[in-house]
């Protein structure tokens, strides 16, 4: 009787953590990405077996996402690449839309060559200051990138937007 007491007081628990674990509101998240600039890195892994591992290339990029209005979970925004933190030395551009949508944030980049990407924003850190988590490719699901992005306050972009 005793382990059937124990058994239903670790089922209740379980229960209860589940129940109380809780996705994160589209409507805040898109409130905390849009009107930032968010820079860091983008490190590339890749997909070997089930194994994600670090292909050693990254690249300093700043991302902006812009709301709209009238779909607070969409809107569109660019990102601009460098090969490292000095930002002399640009390595890519692409325009972008973007929205949420099932506990995604997709990315649909203009850039020829560009797969479009998703972050699971649930499994990510989403605050006014810090993205981090992981950016996937969409299309082929071969590669991510360990994103760990913070908002670093306003950014020429009349000097970078293609």
């Amino acid at each position: 009787m005793k382990k059937i007491i124990s058994l239903m007081a670790v089922m209740a628990a379980l229960a209860l953590m589940t129940s109380c674990s809780k996705d994160k509101d589209p409507e805040e998240v898109s409130k905390n990405i849009t009107g930032t600039d968010w820079g860091g890195y983008l490190t590339e892994e890749k997909k070997n077996g089930s194994q994600w591992e670090d292909n050693g290339q990254q690249n300093f990029v700043v991302i902006r996402f812009n709301g709209t209005g009238t779909a607070p979970t969409s809107g569109t925004g660019y990102q601009v690449e460098f090969a490292n933190s000095y930002m002399n030395d640009k390595t890519g551009y692409s325009n972008f839309k973007w929205r949420l949508e099932n506990g995604e944030l997709r990315m649909e980049y203009e850039t020829k060559g560009w797969n479009n990407t998703y972050i699971d924003y649930n499994a990510a850190e989403v605050t006014t200051n810090t993205l981090k988590g992981f950016m996937y490719d969409a299309v082929t699901g071969k590669h991510r990138f360990r994103m760990e992005l913070t908002a670093n306050g306003s950014f020429d972009w009349n000097k970078w937007k293609e």
